[in-house]
């Protein structure tokens, strides 16, 4: 019995210690079988998060904005005309490109197409590009090989680009945009423009006299130089085209006479 026991004791002991030592490993296996999962799963959690990230972070594809026409009556131009003046346009100068628009010449006849730039804004004053495109047929307009820049049936002189600039004024009882010409300073714009709305100005003779009167209540459109390096021309709106002819004496405005344009 004595050797029984011992025996039995030894078997029931035995599996109790190997149940014991087996607990050991399997809580290791099992923290670590959860430890895996834990960085797998924030693993996926950081992979998504960085697929978001890429996606939200493309920016979209900008399409070019479309240009403006204006196409006069018997001037048409197709779009697939318009695309062709606009690359035309970019080779002579102007890079981005506004509005495209045509027109007949008066009174000689003939057709014409103008390329605009988009307008640029600072402060009083705005100012765009443009370039005149010609198509064959459309005018008399001969294309010179080593002086032109073509596309197909149209073409446009090199260097003929040209900046027009546009300045705001109070007139009366509202603000206008009157064009001040090539050569013309600004200082000196403001100063003749300043004395012509406040009716400050010295006036020839009474012919003179009455055609200031009769412009003086007209919107003028545009101030430029004359030949003379003294004289100016103030345009008035209006068809035919009349301009009070100016200058300037001793910081005074003397009109010095009229003049009547038909284009």
């Amino acid at each position: 019995m004595g050797a029984g026991a011992c025996t039995g004791k030894k078997l029931v002991e035995k599996p109790a210690d190997t149940a014991k030592d087996s607990l050991v490993p399997n809580r290791f296996k099992v923290v670590g079988v959860l430890l895996f999962l834990g960085v797998a799963v924030l693993g996926g959690a950081k992979v998504g998060f960085a697929a978001d990230q890429t996606k939200t972070s493309k920016q979209p594809v900008q399409e070019p904005k479309p240009v403006k026409t204006d196409l006069a009556n018997g001037a048409y131009l197709s779009p697939s005309e318009v695309r062709q003046v606009v690359a035309l346009a970019k080779k002579c100068g102007i890079a981005d490109v506004g509005e495209v628009s045509t027109f007949h010449y008066l009174p000689v006849g003939g057709k014409g197409i103008s390329v605009k730039s988009t307008e640029r804004v600072d402060g009083r004053n705005v100012s765009y590009d443009r370039v005149e495109v010609h198509k064959t047929g459309w005018n008399s307009s001969t294309a010179s090989s080593n002086k032109v820049k073509r596309d197909g049936n149209f073409w446009c002189n090199v260097g003929g680009k040209y900046t027009t600039l546009f300045r705001s004024y109070e007139f009366k009882t509202r603000t206008i945009k009157i064009q001040i010409g090539k050569g013309v300073d600004i200082a000196l714009a403001d100063q003749i423009i300043g004395l012509f709305v406040q009716n400050k100005v010295q006036v020839d003779n009474d012919f003179n006299r009455r055609q200031f009167d009769e412009l003086w209540i007209t919107k003028p459109e545009g101030l430029f130089q004359r030949d003379s390096k003294r004289g100016y021309e103030l345009r008035f709106e209006g068809y035919p085209v009349r301009s009070l002819l100016l200058e300037m004496e001793n910081g005074r405005l003397v009109v010095t006479g009229v003049m009547h344009t038909v284009f």
